[in-house]
């Protein structure tokens, strides 16, 4: 069975690469790009609601100021995504360092 599961994840991952290079499309590949940031997030609220039962409305509030920060430092400063995404994450985990 443990074989089965990683045959999965190789499988999907391969996928995953393979998907920008057939569909070469940006709407399309923004859309993937989406699916992939929500399904994290989904995936987030799964271990915190799901396996401990607590709700928080915390993963919504970081989610947005990492999100904000990476598109305002990328749009107004010409950085790369990658870098403001980066600068993204850690403002969000100071600020919920700060609040927690």
């Amino acid at each position: 069975m443990r074989l089965n599961k990683r045959l999965t994840l190789i499988l999907l991952l391969l996928v995953a690469i393979a998907l920008p290079f057939i569909f070469r499309d940006a709407y399309f590949q923004q859309i993937m790009v989406l699916i992939c940031i929500y399904s994290i997030l989904a995936l987030s609220f799964d271990v915190l609601v799901g396996y401990t039962g607590q709700v928080s409305m915390g993963h919504a509030a970081l989610f947005g100021i990492g999100a904000y920060t990476t598109t305002l430092i990328s749009m107004h400063f010409g950085i790369s995504v990658w870098l403001s995404g980066l600068a993204g994450v850690i403002l969000s985990g100071i600020t919920g360092l700060i609040l927690g």
